[in-house]
């Protein structure tokens, strides 16, 4: 046996012990704490679409997503969920958008259709000065699809120069994460939605006919503000116990390059191109005369041309509650 060997089993026999107490002064509460779980006591959704729900009158909501029908025929606003409802059924949270039942309501949806980050009546501050956020929050944050949309399309109408159209995503995605600065300083917790990747979306191939770099154009807008969002969050004041991030641009171009690796969500014949509804979003169902010819609610990633459909909020669920279950906070 070699010398550094001997060594290497002194070395291990003497901190071993070392481990063993470290590990009993945490269990205990001495010397360092053990991470308890955090347990919300509501939740506050503030996004767009992405997480809107448009009350019907009878508490039956529409989103802005494909809706479902439970198995007795009726439209049901708790079928094929979208990631932030699936995000309050961890919880046992209840919408007053969604509540047939007439459940307590312990989830409230602030998201607006048409929201872009920094809108004076639908914004992320808007919506953040709504009610008071505080400690025993749990707060989703998914903006930035409008956001991006309405800067390309100054862009392609050449308002902006290209330069200037990166510039304006850049001040959109910090402005997001200066907003979630201030969410976060309220002791509140947050999982932070990066944007869609928008340079796979429908959107994007309808506007190359058009303009033959939409798609690279699209890409990089989405790039600049989420990469903006994500590295403007205060690092030295917020980490893993204060928040986490879903990487949903990364999540939506891979399944978009490679659909047949994600088979658990999106099934065979794939279509990570086109739209699925031909009823526009949110009156969007399974029936046949509401999605284009053959379609069907589990073989298209996208809703509508900017909105994904119950496959993509399934694979965004996956990594939401994954953070949420593995993640201090």
């Amino acid at each position: 046996m070699t010398v550094l060997r001997v060594l290497r089993r002194r070395m291990l026999r003497a901190l071993a012990p070392v481990a063993v107490v470290a590990a009993a002064l945490t269990a205990c509460g001495g010397g360092t704490s053990q991470i308890e779980k955090f347990k919300p006591t509501r939740l506050v959704v503030l996004g767009d679409e992405a997480s809107a729900l448009v009350d019907d009158g009878a508490h039956n909501a529409n989103k802005y997503s494909v809706q479902g029908y439970n198995s007795n025929g009726p439209r049901d606003c708790t079928v094929l969920p979208t990631v932030t409802q699936s995000v309050a059924s961890y919880y046992g949270f209840d919408f007053a958008e969604c509540n047939a039942g007439g459940a307590a309501v312990t989830a409230f949806n602030r998201a607006k259709p048409g929201a872009k980050v920094a809108d004076a009546s639908t914004g992320l501050a808007a919506q953040m000065a709504v009610g008071s956020l505080g400690v025993g929050d749990l707060v989703t944050v998914f903006f930035g699809t409008n956001d991006i949309v309405e800067v390309y399309e100054a862009y392609a109408s050449g308002a902006l120069s290209r330069d200037g159209a990166l510039a304006e995503v850049q001040a959109r995605g910090a402005a997001a994460a200066d907003q979630i600065n201030l969410l976060l300083a309220t002791g509140a917790k947050a999982l932070v939605f990066l944007a869609p990747q928008m340079g796979v979306s429908p959107y994007a191939r309808a506007k190359v006919a058009t303009d033959g770099g939409a798609v690279q154009t699209l890409n990089d807008l989405t790039y600049q503000f989420n990469g903006y969002l994500r590295t403007r969050i205060d690092a030295k004041r917020f980490d893993a116990r204060n928040f986490g991030l879903i990487i949903t641009d990364d999540v939506v171009a891979a399944v978009a390059k490679n659909p047949s690796s994600y088979t658990s969500y999106l099934i065979s014949p794939y279509n990570v191109t086109d739209a699925v509804c031909a009823t526009a979003v949110p009156n969007c169902t399974t029936a046949t005369a509401d999605l284009v010819s053959g379609g069907t609610y589990n073989t298209y990633l996208w809703a509508s041309d900017r909105w994904l459909g119950y496959p993509g909020h399934s694979l965004l669920t996956n990594q939401a509650i994954s953070r949420l279950a593995n993640l201090p906070l």
